[in-house]
């Protein structure tokens, strides 16, 4: 992917996807994918897809105690880049919040935080949010985070909202000129950050991790990427059980789609592990990791070249051997009009359950010709392995056609 520079765009989508060098294929694609989320009981998915005519963008319950899939709400989506781009639970497991981007009232129109109720006793709370400070940069990168009474998202300056009274709180981490990722484990205490920090005229802008301290958030650095060497970020980074470490995915600038890429484990004393990822495919684009909790086994969302297709890839979830970074693979979908380094965090972003015994991955496949296409979600089911093929069962949750 391009390299992380500083950039000033009218529109919170096109400044991140040329910031990650991904505009192409959003434009080939006409619909965003946003990472499922699975209830904290491990009982629900939300996610989002298109209608089935493509004029609207949804967002999706599946509750797999019941097998239902449910339309929770429909927002118009004409020019394809509108709807659902994050979501997250309440530690309750029964409210939601979900962030909204409103392109159909104009490109520079403010995004909002949605909060409702699964059971839709409650009418959705709908909050809207200044996309020139916080919670207009950095939505398509991460889902809503929630610690405690607030939910945390990222900007220029980083935003907090009350989910109970829902203020909202703008406040600037330390020099940090814009907060590119909060991130963390769903169930965890701890905010990580992923940052970019003001750099001088032609230099590559600092790319600080690390985590946010004390009730003023203020920025502890772990490493910086830039001065490591890796001006490219490959996925969207992972973090262990306990909270003391974060796994990321970078790339060597030595041209996209190569594979090139290595995992770094950081601490709070820098960079305490590399690891270069091998496989056999001949072009290899990452998307975010999974960390499961008992910190041995690590999964990525990725898509692959076909053998022998130019352009064609499959898109899945491969579970890495820590040993010696070969990557066993599971392949849920197939673009056969895409190259494998055209796929994006906006095309396909997964998530592990609760119990680490499944993944869900939600997809917006794209297509040259024909409908639009209406997204999907996959769960693979890591505690079971198909006798004949020695993969991992995967099951398709396709969004109600009729809503």
């Amino acid at each position: 992917m391009q390299q992380l520079r500083r950039r000033r765009e009218s529109s919170p989508r096109g400044a991140y996807l040329r910031l990650l060098g991904i505009g192409l294929f959003c434009w080939l694609v006409g619909s965003l994918a946003c990472r499922p989320a699975w209830s904290p009981d491990g009982t629900k998915i939300l996610f989002s897809a298109v209608s089935p005519d493509g004029n609207a963008a949804r967002l999706v319950i599946h509750d797999l105690e019941k097998g239902e899939t449910t339309t929770l709400g429909s927002f118009p989506n004409p020019t394809g880049d509108a709807g659902p781009v994050g979501v997250a639970w309440l530690p309750d497991s029964r409210h939601y919040l979900a962030v909204l981007l409103n392109s159909q009232k104009g490109e520079d129109a403010d995004p909002e935080l949605l909060l409702g109720d699964v059971r839709g006793i409650e009418s959705v709370k709908r909050i809207r949010l200044d996309r020139s400070r916080g919670g207009g940069s950095g939505l398509l990168l991460a889902p809503p985070l929630v610690r405690g009474d607030y939910a945390y998202l990222g900007g220029k300056e980083m935003l907090r909202v009350h989910l109970t009274t829902l203020e909202l709180e703008y406040q600037r981490v330390g020099e940090i000129e814009e907060v590119l990722i909060l991130f963390g484990r769903p169930e965890g205490q701890t905010v990580f950050f992923m940052g970019q920090e003001e750099a001088a005229r032609g230099v590559d802008a600092d790319i600080p991790v690390g985590v946010l301290r004390g009730e003023d958030r203020r920025p502890e650095i772990w490493a910086d990427l830039q001065a490591l060497g890796y001006p490219k970020l490959a996925a969207l980074p992972a973090v262990s059980e306990d909270e003391k470490t974060i796994v990321i995915a970078v790339k060597e600038d030595r041209g996209r789609g190569d594979n090139d890429s290595e995992l770094l484990w950081i601490t709070a004393e820098g960079v305490q592990r590399r690891l270069r990822l091998s496989t056999d495919s001949p072009r290899v684009e990452l998307i975010n990791l999974q960390l499961h909790t008992d910190g041995d086994r690590l999964f990525l969302a990725m898509a692959r070249q076909v053998n022998g297709e130019s352009s064609a890839a499959e898109v899945g979830v491969a579970e890495v051997d820590l040993s010696d970074g070969s990557l066993r693979f599971r392949a849920v979908q197939l673009w056969p009009n895409i190259n494998a380094d055209n796929a994006s965090f906006s095309s396909m972003q997964m998530q592990l359950s609760p119990a680490g015994d499944k993944i869900a991955i939600s997809t917006a496949a794209p297509l040259d010709d024909g409908p639009l296409p209406t997204g999907a979600c996959y769960i693979v089911d890591l505690s079971r392995v198909d006798p004949e093929t020695g993969a991992w069962p995967v099951t398709e949750i396709k969004p109600p056609e009729n809503r």
